[in-house]
C-alpha cells in the first residue's frame, strides 16, 4: 500500500512540475506583445497543453509493463526474462550484477557461445533458467559466490567448457549428465567433497579429470567412460572411492596420477594399485 502511494505521489509531482511550467509560460505571454487571442484563451490553451504533456510523462518504476535495455528484456520488477534482438546476436552474454534470470535466457535463436556474470552472487543464486539444452552455448563461467551446482546445464549438447569458482562446495548428482560435448571442467579449483553418481554421465568427450584436495568420496558412475586420466591433488587425505567410479569403460585401465610421498600417495596408492581397473602413476 505504501509503495503504491509513493509511486502515485511521484507521478502527481511530475504533473505538478509540468503544470507549473505552463503557468510560467502563461505569465510570460501575458506580459509580452499582443495577440489575436484574448489573454484568457491563451491561458486556457497553454494549460490544456501542459496537462496533456503531464499525462505523457512516464513515472520511473511506476509501470507494470515489460521493457528492453541493451541485451536484455526485463519485467516490471527488473528481473531478466529474455534477450532482445540485439542480445540474440551477441556471441558472449554477461549477466549484469544483481540481476536474476526468471525465464529461459539462451535458446536456439541465440547466437551466444559464452555466458559470464558481472560480480559475485548469493550462495543460493538460481541458475535454472540460463540455457535451453539446444542453445549454442559452448562455455559457461559460473559467478563467484555460488556454492551448489545443480542440473542447469545437463543435456546442453554443445557445451564444451565449464569454469567453476572457488566458492563451489557441491555438485548435485547428474549435474552435467548428457552434456555430450563437455571436455573441460576445473574441479581442482573448488571445495567439493563428493563427486556424486552420474555427475558426468555420458560426457563422452571428457578424457581427464583433476580433483581438488577436498574430495572425500567418488561415487558409482560419477566419471564418464572415456576418462583415462584422473589427477588427485597432493594434499588429499582420507575418504572413499568406489571401484565403479567409471561408467561402462569396457575394461580400459584408468591412470591415477599423484605425487609420490604425498598425502594422496599415503592414503590412496594401495587402494588403487589393488584394483584391476586402475594404474597408479607418479608424476
Amino acid at each position: 500500500m505504501h509503495t503504491r502511494k509513493r509511486k502515485g505521489d511521484k507521478k502527481m509531482l511530475k504533473k505538478f512540475m509540468v503544470l507549473a511550467i505552463g503557468v510560467i509560460m502563461v505569465a510570460g505571454i501575458m506580459t509580452g506583445c499582443g495577440s489575436k487571442k484574448s489573454d484568457e484563451e491563451l491561458q486556457k490553451d497553454i494549460i490544456n497543453s501542459a496537462i496533456d504533456k503531464a499525462d505523457q510523462v512516464p513515472a520511473t518504476g511506476d509501470t507494470n509493463e515489460d521493457y528492453e535495455k541493451g541485451d536484455f528484456k526485463y519485467n516490471s520488477a527488473g528481473e531478466i526474462i529474455g534477450l532482445t534482438d540485439e542480445g540474440n546476436e551477441k556471441e558472449t552474454i554477461t549477466i549484469p550484477k544483481g540481476k536474476n534470470v526468471i525465464s529461459t535466457l539462451l535458446t536456439r535463436k541465440s547466437k551466444a557461445k559464452e555466458l559470464n556474470f558481472e560480480g559475485s552472487v548469493d550462495p543460493d543464486y538460481d541458475m535454472s533458467y540460463m540455457s535451453d539444452p539446444h542453445s549454442n552455448l559452448e562455455k559457461v563461467v559460473y559467478p563467484e559466490g555460488i556454492e551448489t551446482v545443480s542440473r542447469e546445464f545437463a543435456y546442453c549438447s554443445k557445451l564444451k567448457e565449464v569454469v567453476l569458482p572457488s566458492s563451489v562446495k557441491e555438485l548435485e548428482g547428474f549435474a552435467f549428465s548428457d552434456a555430450e560435448s563437455l571436455e573441460k571442467i576445473n574441479l581442482e579449483d573448488t571445495q567439493i567433497e563428493i563427486v556424486r553418481q552420474g555427475t558426468f554421465l555420458d560426457c563422452e568427450k571428457m578424457t581427464e579429470i583433476h580433483l581438488p584436495d577436498t574430495v572425500k568420496k567418488i561415487l558409482e558412475y560419477a566419471i564418464p567412460k572415456n576418462v583415462v586420466d584422473i589427477y588427485i591433488a597432493d594434499n588429499t587425505e582420507g575418504g572413499w572411492f568406489s571401484d565403479d567410479i567409471i561408467h561402462d569403460n569396457e575394461g580400459t585401465k584408468v591412470r591415477i596420477h599423484m605425487k609420490q610421498g604425498s598425502a594422496s600417495d599415503q592414503y590412496y596408492a594401495k587402494t588403487f594399485s589393488e584394483s584391476t581397473k586402475f594404474e597408479v602413476v607418479y608424476d
